[in-house]
């Protein structure tokens, strides 16, 4: 999870602390953020230690796993999710 108040943009790279509840990591990123990066948002990032900084090429932020496409119902759940 991305951990309130730790997103610093710097031009065309941001760095942030990552947690698992438990341990925090400060990562660096260089790209283009995904659409529901933010704060308290659930995330994975992909890299290597460079230095003692952990530089992510790849980063990832979770979708709310509620998340259904309008053109189902709620009764389509089920079958969506036993699939």
């Amino acid at each position: 999870m991305i951990v309130k108040g730790s997103i610093v943009r710097h031009g065309d790279s941001v760095t942030f602390s990552i947690t698992d509840l438990g341990t925090e990591l400060e990562v660096t990123y260089r790209g283009v953020l995904p659409p529901m990066f933010g704060e308290d948002v659930g995330a994975i990032a992909k890299g290597r230690f460079v230095d003692g900084v952990f530089i992510a090429e790849e980063l990832l932020a979770k979708h709310d796993e509620k998340y259904m496409p309008k053109k189902y119902s709620s009764s389509d759940a089920a079958v969506i999710g036993s699939s």
